[in-house]
């Protein structure tokens, strides 16, 4: 399933993606920007993935792996808790939730 997300990319630049939750990797695409690339992230390199909740719905999240840093915001359109349940199938205890 496909979850909308808000990737930064620059300092006070945010881009939208869509996310992916595979079997073995976690997949992020550019929605209408050319000149960025997908993101394939393997499951295995993956050191840490956190969400942290605010009042009034807003979900942001950060993805640490072995290689580089990946924060921005779940879009309010998805269903977060669908989310976190298939992300908590495919990293267990590497996913924290706040």
């Amino acid at each position: 399933m496909n979850y909308q997300i808000k990737l930064k990319t620059g300092f006070f630049k945010t881009l939208k993606y869509s996310m992916t939750v595979e079997e073995d990797e976690l997949i992020l695409r550019p929605e209408l920007r050319e000149g960025f690339d997908l993101i394939a992230i393997k499951n295995e390199d993956v050191l840490e993935l956190g969400f942290i909740r605010y009042p009034g719905g807003k979900l942001e999240f950060e993805i640490i792996t072995t290689g580089a840093y990946y924060f921005g915001c779940i879009s309010p359109d998805n269903d977060a808790e669908e989310l976190i349940r298939v992300l908590k199938n495919s990293f267990g205890r590497r996913l924290i939730v706040e």
